[in-house]
């Protein structure tokens, strides 16, 4: 379905009521192969919640596609959390933690 939409011209940076994007619900779910189709079709990783939502929701594929499409490792939450913060607090797969610190997460 996505493709047809995207084919028919769909906006991919669209939201919703809340400000979530379709990469937003990609990386909530861990749809990584929708999330790749959206960024190949320009959607931007530069929201900054989207790869703590990956994180917290423990989907280790989304997290290194976020990585790899230049999603910011460092981004902080308004009280100084870092993805690698909410790994420790609310991740559900040690992996993800895992693939942070190999991708240079600070551990300060």
């Amino acid at each position: 379905i996505l493709k047809l939409l995207l084919k028919q011209g769909a906006e991919v940076m669209n939201s919703d009521g809340e400000s979530h994007t379709a990469l937003h619900y990609a990386a909530s779910f861990g749809h990584a192969e929708i999330a790749k189709l959206l960024l190949e079709n320009s959607a931007s990783t530069s929201e900054k919640s989207l790869l703590r939502t990956a994180v917290i929701n423990g989907h280790v594929k989304m997290v290194m596609l976020l990585l790899d499409r230049g999603a910011d490792i460092s981004a902080t939450t308004d009280d100084g959390q870092t993805p690698l913060h909410r790994a420790a607090v609310y991740g559900g797969d040690v992996k993800v933690a895992e693939l942070l610190l190999d991708r240079g997460a600070d551990i300060s």
